[in-house]
């Protein structure tokens, strides 16, 4: 239904979520764990946990954490398979494992909802009354990730929900000029001047957020439930005719490597930025339902009990977390983990794939830094809105049909693009996919 990005980047972000951040000078080595038989001899059940094979855990990673867990009075332990990444979820029917990846949307099957609404997944609804986990993960994220009231999945917490920002490189624009934008986007070609140039890192027209709308289905979502064809909506339109007109000007860029010179940057990949005399104008994040890359426990386990336990325990105890991710070579600077020549590991696959962050140290990406499960959740209550049609399944997108030209902006005629969407939009019946949404959000 919705095409949920993870950015597969090189470099990866995580924290010991029970400790607070490390000085520069500390340096922490990790006791070393023993791989005795002593611990492992009294597991009693493996829980087999599916996933993509993306991920680089080695065995003695998971022997590791069988030990911890067996230290720790547990009678189970982990059993990792995995899975072909072109493959998965055809391979992952054909067997049965107690915990499983969801998979990645792609363009033509959302795999996830599918899975959810067959019944493949266990509703979590009564183990999570009796956790503390609930409370340690932003209740924004747990919305996301409910079907028809009730929730099934683990929302993977690598997702970033950031809005869009308006960037101001104070060392070409005068902070006078960059505190006086109002946030009307046809003021940044005054603000440019003659020689500023701006650069453009959004794709699509993601930008919608920047007004408070969802792109749901290829129509927009407001936060006052009304629903738009992306098209006709004034606030769509004034942007692309702003950054069109900047772009057929030659003041809009939106190669990276092309200049590091901007004055003024549309983003929202903010740890990327790395100019400290800046002014920011910020709007919020719009988050919708995302079952894709999530996490849950086969409906048909034997052994959900200790498959939940697991869960809960990898999103909220640092020690095992850690074990399970880095195994016991690695080392605690600064709050990132790193190997023994002093190098932050990037393990940021793994992370996506568990769906872990705040339990974890940090690691080399450019996702936001959190040193504690509270300082996550304080983040989505000032900077991220969930969007109303939240939980709303009509599996009409139109986007399938219709091809939303992803650098609109560039266009040599604008307004006839728009028009011939606009029309295609009609032909694929948009007006009754706004009828169905307004209904159903009527509803809420």
């Amino acid at each position: 239904m919705r095409k949920n990005i993870f950015c597969i980047i090189c470099a990866s972000t995580f924290f010991l979520s029970s400790c607070s951040k490390a000085t520069e000078s500390e340096k922490k080595e990790v006791d070393s764990v023993t791989s005795s038989t002593e611990n492992t001899s009294d597991i009693e059940t493996y829980v087999e946990w599916a996933v993509p094979d993306l991920v680089s855990i080695s065995d003695e990673n998971v022997d590791l954490f069988n030990n911890m867990l067996a230290e720790n009075g547990y009678d189970f332990g982990l059993k990792i398979t995995t899975l072909s990444f072109d493959n998965y979820n055809s391979e992952l029917k054909s067997i049965s494992p107690d915990i499983a990846f969801t998979g990645f949307d792609d363009d033509d099957t959302d795999v996830a909802e599918e899975l959810i609404s067959s019944g493949y997944y266990e509703n979590l609804d009564s183990y999570l009354e009796n956790s503390e986990i609930y409370s340690q993960i932003s209740l924004m994220l747990w919305d996301s990730v409910k079907y028809n009231g009730s929730i099934y999945t683990f929302p993977n917490c690598t997702a970033q929900d950031i809005g869009v920002k308006i960037i101001f490189n104070l060392d070409k624009i005068g902070e006078e000029s960059a505190e006086s934008f109002s946030g009307t986007i046809s003021e940044l070609s005054d603000i440019l001047g003659d020689d500023g140039f701006l650069l453009y890192q959004l794709n699509g027209i993601e930008f919608v957020s920047y007004y408070g709308y969802e792109l749901n289905e290829g129509v927009l979502i407001s936060q006052d439930c009304e629903v738009l064809n992306p098209f006709e909506c004034s606030d769509c339109i004034d942007w692309l005719s702003e950054m069109n007109t900047l772009y057929n000007d030659g003041k809009l860029i939106d190669d990276d490597d092309e200049s590091d010179d901007w004055s003024i940057c549309i983003t929202k990949d903010t740890e990327r930025i790395t100019k400290e005399n800046i002014y920011t104008f910020s709007t919020k994040a719009i988050l919708g339902t995302r079952y894709s890359a999530s996490t849950g426990i086969l409906s048909s386990s034997e052994n959900k009990d200790a498959a939940f336990k697991i869960l809960e325990l990898l999103h909220s105890d640092s020690d095992l977390a850690n074990c399970l991710i880095y195994g016991s070579d690695y080392e605690t600077v600064n709050g990132y983990a790193v190997d023994s020549s002093g190098e932050v590991i990037d393990s940021y696959i793994n992370k996506l794939i568990f769906g872990l962050d705040e339990s974890l140290l940090w690691t080399e990406d450019y996702l936001l830094k959190f040193d504690l499960p509270e300082d996550k959740i304080k983040y989505y209550d000032e900077n991220v809105l969930e969007s109303p049609a939240m939980d709303i399944h009509l599996n009409n997108d139109l986007s399938n049909q219709v091809e939303y030209n992803t650098e609109l902006y560039k266009s040599d005629n604008l307004d006839e693009e728009i028009q011939s969407l606009k029309q295609e939009l009609e032909a694929a019946n948009i007006e009754n996919l706004i009828s169905e949404f307004s209904t159903e959000l009527s509803k809420k």
